[in-house]
C-alpha cells in the first residue's frame, strides 16, 4: 500500500498524512495475520523522469544487486543483472526462438516506477536490504 504525504509540525503521525485514507489503512492491515511483522518505510518522494530512473537502474541499481550477489560468494556481472532483473520484472520476447529480455525503454513513468519498486520488493525478501536511496546514488551525471 502506498500513499502520499507532506511532512508538517504536527504531533499526531495520522494528522500529518492529509492524504491517508484511514479505512483503506484498516481493511489492508487486516489482511495480516495478528502478530505479522511489518515494514513501514517513509522516505522523500521521489520525482524523476524515465530516464533519471533508467540510470538509476542499470547503475546503482544494478551494481547493488550484482554485489549482494558477490556477498553470496556468487560472481556474476553487471550486464547479466542487468538482463536477469528485465527478464524477471518486465518480461521477455521469445518470438525469434530466444529469449530475449523486454527492453526497459518501453516503459513509461509509471511502469518504471512499478519495475523499481518490484526489483526493491524482490531484494527486501531475498537479500534483506532494499536498492539503495535515490537520493544517495551517484548516477554518472
Amino acid at each position: 500500500m502506498k500513499f502520499k504525504f507532506t511532512k508538517l509540525n504536527r504531533t499526531n503521525l495520522y494528522e500529518q498524512m492529509e492524504g491517508l485514507d484511514v479505512q483503506r489503512l484498516r481493511t489492508y492491515l487486516s489482511s495480516f495475520k495478528e502478530g505479522e511483522k511489518l515494514d513501514m518505510i517513509i522516505r522523500k518522494e521521489i520525482n524523476w523522469d524515465v530516464g533519471k530512473m533508467r540510470r538509476f537502474f542499470e547503475g546503482p541499481v544494478c551494481t547493488h544487486v550484482k554485489n549482494l550477489y558477490a556477498e553470496r560468494g556468487i560472481a556474476v556481472g553487471k550486464g547479466i543483472i542487468r538482463e536477469a532483473l528485465k527478464t524477471r520484472f518486465i518480461g521477455c520476447n521469445t518470438d525469434a526462438g530466444l529469449v530475449i529480455p523486454e527492453s526497459s525503454t518501453t516503459l513509461d513513468f509509471e511502469k518504471f516506477k512499478e519495475f523499481l519498486r518490484d526489483i526493491d520488493n524482490w531484494c527486501m525478501d531475498e537479500f534483506k536490504c532494499g536498492i539503495p536511496e535515490p537520493d544517495t546514488s551517484d548516477l554518472g551525471e
